[in-house]
């Protein structure tokens, strides 16, 4: 089940790229699951970035804001065409 669905920003202030957020829960051999997912379309358009953070309960504010880090870390260097 979708929970949210929203822009996802990657990298640093001055290099950020906006990508798509989604925030979900499923279950699984009766255990519920949470996962976030972050994707963004790279330069050329035939590749994504997909991270991916799963847990077997609700995000903590602690996780939540690990998860901002992670991709305000992602630093994507392309290669000069």
């Amino acid at each position: 089940r979708e929970i949210s669905r929203g822009p996802a920003q990657f990298g640093p202030k001055a290099q950020q790229q906006i990508g798509l957020q989604i925030e979900s829960t499923f279950k699984q051999q009766a255990n519920e699951i949470f996962q976030q997912q972050a994707v963004l379309k790279l330069m050329g358009g035939s590749h994504v970035l997909i991270l991916t953070a799963t847990a077997f309960h609700v995000f903590t504010s602690q996780e939540q804001a690990q998860w901002q880090h992670a991709l305000e870390s992602c630093v994507l260097n392309f290669p000069e065409a």
